[in-house]
């Protein structure tokens, strides 16, 4: 025998969406992480960039020893050539030929160093690297110029040659500018040793330069 009535059929309600509260919620969370990994990129991306700009500037510094090597090695090898004040024809001569000599030489391993600057590259955004190299390159032509004028008249190399100082002057202060911050010891020690604890003996007029 069956019963004449059935239950009601069981039906599962759908599950309530989240309440509006509840997804307000969650946009702060969101927000906050969102905001803590941008910075995260950011800070990589500055100490990234920081680095490779160290890494260029040790690059060009020790292209710009290398210079100053050459440069200084001219200038004691023409400072060496002594003439007595008393000097016949010939002494004199052969002084002139020996000073042109050592103008040319000097000028070619100047010009080989400054090649070892230019050949250099950066990023294209580290202007303040780039302009320091520039600044450095007319400094290296100038001494180029100046040796190449001894090397056709010896004379020339003891006279007033104001055309290298302004140059020096330039580079000291782009590749100073070009130093990143903070700047690491060992790097900022390197450029005091270039461009600003550099020795430099009294002019005596043995050389005709200072820079």
């Amino acid at each position: 025998m069956t019963p004449d009535w059935a239950p009601p059929p069981v039906t599962t309600a759908p599950a309530p969406a989240p309440a509006p509260a509840v997804r307000r919620k969650l946009w702060p969370r969101i927000l906050f992480w969102g905001g803590i990994t941008l910075m995260v990129i950011g800070v990589v991306g500055a100490v990234g960039d920081w680095g490779a700009r160290t890494w260029e500037m040790n690059q060009l510094l020790a292209k710009v020893s290398v210079s100053e090597n050459a440069m200084g090695t001219a200038k004691d090898t023409i400072g060496a050539i002594e003439l007595p004040s008393d000097a016949t024809d010939e002494q004199k001569e052969q002084a002139t030929e020996a000073l042109e000599a050592a103008a040319a030489q000097g000028a070619d391993e100047v010009q080989q160093a400054g090649d070892g600057v230019a050949g250099l590259t950066f990023l294209p955004w580290h202007t303040e690297v780039i302009r320091a190299q520039a600044a450095y390159l007319s400094h290296n032509q100038a001494w180029v110029d100046y040796l190449n004028r001894g090397s056709e008249e010896a004379v020339t190399l003891f006279g007033d040659d104001n055309r290298i100082e302004p140059t020096w002057v330039n580079a000291q202060s782009a590749v100073a500018a070009g130093l990143p911050l903070p700047t690491l010891p060992l790097l900022r020690s390197t450029y005091d040793e270039l461009f600003v604890d550099e020795d430099e003996p009294a002019d005596d007029g043995s050389s005709g330069i200072t820079a």
